[in-house]
């Protein structure tokens, strides 16, 4: 696909161009009592990089670049080196820039269920405000009850400092005040006795269990809010979220995990 109809609508007279600004800018109506979703500009800008790779990846080499023109600096050299781009990029007028930002989200949509632009309200609509980066803490902070659990059956000290090492000073005060509990919701064991004693390995499983909780603790809330949140997340770790979104088949245990989640988003994030 080329840009001639951009180059067409850069032509038009200030008046008609005004008008297909405010077209494509969108507007959002104010309702009293949900939760208004950003506009698409910044969803975009919220989004892990790796949830565009598949769509700019089916433009022309030059179509490419200027799709990149429009995404913050980190996402377009997310895609740059996935993609292999060397070229520069250059920044696009303001009316192209609504033109291509239009492009990426029909092409994003195409797949989405149906989105609404007005959450119910909902005590988890706080995950929207986070960034990735600290969507993944969250899950880090989640994993540490599965860990909690797995603490207590582990009598090798040398094991117990290699994980106590790798923990954040927050992470070892939350894992503190764990071990003086009972976990109301548990998993399956996290196999530490032959955790190989590298940070990422068990940075993965923490996260990868966090990324559990979180998603037993999202089902039944708005796809559309489910939908957001996913794509804040890395692709691989976006379709593990929504594998593991199914009923917990135990009310009590939902709530709890609902706890969890609100109870870090509070205290430590």
């Amino acid at each position: 696909m080329d840009f001639v109809l951009a180059h067409y609508l850069q032509s038009l007279p200030e008046e008609k161009r005004n008008a297909l600004s405010t077209y494509y800018e969108g507007a959002i109506p104010s309702i009293d009592g949900a939760e208004l979703l950003p506009p698409l500009q910044a969803i975009i800008e919220q989004m892990h990089p790796s949830h565009l790779v598949t769509i700019v990846q089916n433009f022309s080499r030059g179509d490419q670049n200027a799709l990149l023109s429009v995404l913050s600096e980190s996402q377009a050299n997310f895609l740059k080196e996935e993609l292999q781009i060397d070229e520069e990029i250059k920044e696009p007028s303001p009316l192209l820039k609504k033109f291509l930002l239009q492009l990426l989200t029909k092409a994003l949509l195409e797949n989405a269920p149906p989105l609404s632009p007005i959450l119910p309200t909902s005590p988890l609509n706080k995950l929207l405000q986070l960034t990735h980066t600290q969507l993944m803490n969250l899950c880090s902070f989640l994993g540490l009850h599965d860990l909690a659990n797995e603490v207590k059956k582990i009598i090798q000290s040398d094991k117990l400092k290699g994980i106590e090492a790798i923990l954040s000073q927050d992470e070892k005060k939350c894992l503190k005040n764990l071990l003086k509990g009972k976990e109301i919701v548990t998993f399956g064991t996290l196999n530490l006795q032959s955790w190989d004693g590298k940070k990422e390995s068990l940075r993965e499983v923490l996260q990868g269990r966090g990324i559990n909780r979180l998603a037993k603790a999202l089902y039944k809330e708005n796809p559309t809010l489910i939908w957001h949140v996913s794509h804040k997340l890395e692709k691989n770790q976006a379709e593990m979220l929504h594998k593991l979104c199914v009923d917990p088949k135990n009310k009590m245990a939902q709530e709890a995990l609902k706890n969890q989640v609100m109870t870090i988003i509070k205290e430590n994030l």
